[in-house]
């Protein structure tokens, strides 16, 4: 069924005043991600925006992580600040009622705008962080430092549930294919092409959010998404990724038992 993601704006992008905890998990269960408007610190982000800054000026990786923003605040930020926020940490508990999680980590990145000329990285196609990360069930915090979905990138994701996701993925569990870096090996070659989930999802299937500082897109290890770049965002973007990782692969869908959640995961 074709998926017209602009459509279900009204349900997953709301200011943080509109969602509760329950309403929050719900959503982003259901539909992979969520949208929280003015839901992080200012003052905070602005700390936290600052010290990132400056670490990048003392690293030439792509990413500024947690360790990083610890080493340049003399231990006073870590990036998790970020998201130390009631209705986060609520969704967190419910998330992940029954199981051990625990913090993951915070990378910061920033993606090259078509004006270039800054170094930065380049626009990252379609994925799945467990590709690359652990295949244990992570939530994750997209947290802009700037205006973006206008003149400079955002994020693009495909808001179906983990589950739907992860049948489409092809993902079982065991290797495909032997002596690839990560865990590409589990994942059939362009899945996750854009034009291959175009012609199962629809053309208008993506979720293309603008963002303001403040804001914060929730979603997990399990939706595919990359980055959005149109030939008007001449700026860069900088952002940050707070993660917590769970114990297990899966996680309670509100109303469903564990064994209809296994059989909708792997068709039992």
């Amino acid at each position: 069924m074709a998926i017209r993601a602009a459509r279900l704006a009204a349900k997953i992008d709301r200011n943080a005043s509109e969602w509760t905890p329950a309403r929050l998990h719900r959503v982003f269960l259901q539909h992979g991600c969520a949208v929280v408007r003015n839901v992080i610190s200012q003052p905070v982000l602005e700390r936290v925006r600052e010290v990132v800054v400056d670490s990048y000026t003392k690293t030439g990786d792509l990413h500024v992580y947690d360790t990083d923003i610890r080493a340049n605040s003399n231990g006073a930020l870590s990036g998790f600040e970020l998201v130390d926020v009631p209705l986060l940490r609520r969704l967190l508990a419910l998330v992940y009622e029954g199981q051990e999680w625990r913090e993951h980590n915070v990378a910061a990145r920033r993606i090259e705008g078509t004006g270039g000329g800054q170094g930065w990285q380049s626009p990252l196609d379609l994925h799945l962080d467990c590709q690359i990360h652990p295949f244990e069930f992570t939530t994750n915090f997209w947290i802009p430092f700037q205006d973006c979905g206008v003149d400079s990138p955002v994020v693009q994701l495909l808001p179906i549930d983990y589950q739907r996701t992860r049948r489409y993925s092809g993902f079982t569990g065991e290797p495909l294919r032997e002596g690839e870096q990560w865990h590409l090996g589990y994942f059939p070659e362009h899945a996750f092409d854009p034009s291959i989930v175009a012609d199962e999802f629809g053309p208008e299937c993506f979720y293309r959010p603008i963002m303001k500082p403040g804001d914060a897109i929730i979603s997990s290890n399990w939706i595919i998404h990359g980055s959005y770049r149109t030939p008007a965002m001449k700026k860069g973007r900088m952002s940050v990724e707070v993660r917590f990782i769970g114990s297990k692969t899966d996680v309670r869908m509100p109303g469903m038992s564990f064994r209809a959640r296994l059989a909708a995961a792997f068709g039992g």
